[in-house]
């Protein structure tokens, strides 16, 4: 079994490579030790999962994911189109799938509570609504999967409205946004970003091409090749509703 001595060891050695956003070495160790209760590795959380407002996030892929790999629930989809998502959990019992309950979530339930109306909802309203409905269903259903309620960065964004802007654009580089006890990054003039961010909302030679033909290594030359490709470069094979937002954060 890892000692905490070697986490925190590794937890120092991520960090410091740089590829996935966190703020210090302590916030990569509290992201490991939350993965290794969820059943994630290291790598795997500190790629899925990210620090919004005090609370653990996890979009709707990860936490998908882990309900997959539970033994006892499962889930499939039960109807999905850009005005609702529903779907079924199952439980295993007695060695065979027994349905438990459906979650459903539709753009009307979004428009209720006053999130139908922001661009991110309007560009990608099938992607939101299905990540709710599962969401939903996880706490309500299989909450021991993730050993409590798990958040999507969208719906720890929507509690604190000031923070909605800042936390998609995090969660699309990849970066955990510290809570009020941890210390915020050195640098204070917008969200952190990334080279694996950049490369995922862009594609690898876009960003090549807006830093004059060489990887962008230091947070100017970072900030730099984001604020040329926001203004500049459509995202490439980019669905995800983060995406959106991060772009519209750099352009401002």
């Amino acid at each position: 079994m890892t000692t905490f001595e070697e986490t925190k060891q590794l937890a120092q050695a991520l960090h410091t490579a740089r590829l996935f956003g966190t703020t210090s070495w302590e916030s990569a160790l509290a992201i490991i030790l939350y993965g290794r209760e969820i059943g994630l590795g290291p790598v795997s959380a500190l790629m899925n999962v990210s620090i919004v407002q005090g609370k653990p996030t996890l979009g709707a892929a990860g936490v998908g994911a882990l309900i997959k790999r539970s033994e006892r629930f499962d889930y499939r989809v039960f109807e999905l189109d850009d005005q609702h998502a529903t779907v079924e959990f199952l439980e295993r019992i007695d060695g065979k799938w027994a349905p438990i309950g459906r979650s459903t979530f539709t753009l009307d339930d979004a428009r209720r509570a006053g999130l139908g109306g922001s661009q991110v909802w309007r560009a990608y309203p099938r992607n939101l609504v299905f990540a709710r409905a599962l969401t939903n269903g996880l706490r309500w259903y299989c909450p021991n999967v993730s050993l409590g309620s798990i958040y999507t960065p969208e719906e720890v964004a929507e509690v604190d409205p000031t923070a909605a802007s800042a936390a998609a654009a995090d969660a699309a580089a990849g970066v955990p946004v510290p809570g009020a006890s941890e210390s915020p990054p050195a640098r204070t003039n917008g969200p952190v970003v990334t080279l694996e961010g950049l490369a995922r909302a862009y594609g690898a030679e876009a960003v090549l091409a807006a830093a004059g033909g060489t990887l962008p290594s230091t947070d100017e030359e970072l900030q730099a090749a984001a604020a040329h490709l926001a203004a500049t470069t459509p995202t490439v094979g980019a669905d995800a509703p983060e995406v959106v937002e991060a772009t519209e954060e750099a352009s401002s």
